[in-house]
């Protein structure tokens, strides 16, 4: 799991909430029926503060709402095919391997344990952003407006879709589960706009903005969270309020079902959607005139196009990340944390932790969790990601 913590409440609240999977959680059913007007029991601020913006998944600028047109976008077309630039070579690491960038952004793959054995992947710079496909085999990344896949196997690199936006403007990559999509991510913390490619095809399938996003369970659908226009806005980040819905992936005519309809005294946002067909999403209610709000968390099951009964969840709240970030300043002893930025991944097995601290380009270290010894320091480099465990 990855976490980018920057100083700040609203992207701290969106580390707590969004990045940390429901059903990894202590839940308890508490209530049938997410309307109650009890008091919340699980919160993320106390109901006597006021409420930062919605936790939400990603980062994207555009501000759209998430419904398709009876004229979608068609695809960007290429009319040359790029030239690569990865250096085709088969890969021989065997252990713990990470991917990060160096200064000019091109893409290296190194041994933990052994600093030394390093391979550059790509020679002309520039990446903007790169995932490891879930099984870990295939490396993608997004350079000169083309998505490449890089395979692990036999080191060749192949040009997936080109012809997309070449923009600093916080383009990133991520795999759907099952690794049928590729997803390309613009925009900010709250509003996300979405290209999501079929990577049999190399096809954009559908675009999308949204608040937030999980892939359904066979990859057909995402549940979102959809821009729900007010004509008097609020004083949240999103200005509208956030209905929760479903979107079909391939199908770019087909206008979202709206399963919980937002208002301006309540917004929903999705987490997580669960291979027993049951999905989890937060609800957030809001009160303009205090300024005050307070968060909740439910499940209701999903089949044959019907929203079952909402069961509220009581999560416990948790300063983990926030000690969590303490533990890592005093680990490496970082200067002038507060005014800083970590960026860390877990290792597959959960022990170690790959860190990126102070300015650019980052300085790499391998911290052992549950080791006082000394942290490893691995060089410069920016983003560090475990390759994810495979079965070899």
């Amino acid at each position: 799991m990855k976490q980018y913590v920057r100083t700040g409440l609203g992207l701290l609240l969106l580390t707590l909430s969004a990045c940390v999977p429901i059903e990894q959680r202590t839940l308890v059913l508490v209530s049938s029926s997410p309307m109650a007007t009890s008091p919340l029991i699980a919160t993320s601020t106390p109901a006597s503060t006021p409420v930062p913006p919605l936790p939400s998944l990603a980062v994207d600028p555009q501000m759209l709402q998430a419904t398709s047109t009876t004229t979608p976008p068609s695809p960007p077309v290429a009319t040359t095919t790029p030239q690569s630039t990865a250096t085709p070579f088969p890969l021989s690491l065997s252990a713990a391997e990470l991917a990060y960038l160096d200064d000019a952004r091109d893409l290296w793959l190194m041994e933990v344990g052994d600093s030394s054995a390093r391979r550059k992947i790509t020679t002309q710079g520039n990446i903007r952003s790169f995932a490891w496909s879930p099984d870990g085999q295939t490396l993608a990344y997004l350079v000169n407006g083309a998505v490449w896949l890089y395979d692990m196997q036999n080191g060749q690199p192949e040009c997936l879709c080109p012809g997309l936006p070449d923009t600093d403007l916080g383009l990133r990559l991520s795999w759907s589960p099952q690794q049928q999509y590729l997803v390309l991510n613009q925009g900010t913390s709250m509003t996300q706009k979405l290209a999501l490619i079929k990577v049999a095809t190399g096809q954009i399938v559908r675009e999308l903005t949204v608040l937030g996003y999980v892939w359904g369970p066979t990859e057909r659908n995402l549940l979102i969270g959809r821009r729900h226009y007010l004509q008097q806005q609020i004083t949240l980040e999103s200005s509208d309020t956030v209905d929760l819905a479903i979107v079909a992936v391939d199908n770019r005519s087909s206008a979202p079902q709206i399963l919980l309809e937002g208002s301006a005294e309540v917004l929903y946002h999705p987490t997580a959607w669960l291979a027993t067909g049951k999905i989890q999403y937060s609800r957030l209610d809001w009160n303009e005139a205090a300024q005050i709000g307070e968060q909740s968390w439910w499940a209701a099951s999903w089949q044959h196009g019907e929203l079952g009964e909402p069961e509220r969840l009581v999560i416990p709240t948790s300063k983990a990340d926030v000690s969590m970030r303490q533990r890592i300043v005093e680990r490496l002893q970082l200067r002038d944390a507060a005014a800083g930025t970590l960026y860390w991944d877990w290792s597959p097995d959960h022990t170690k932790l790959a860190v990126e601290a102070e300015a650019e380009p980052g300085q790499l270290y391998l911290l052992a969790w549950e080791s006082n010894a000394e942290p490893d320091f691995l060089g410069t480099g920016l983003k560090p990601s475990w390759r994810p465990a495979r079965e070899d």
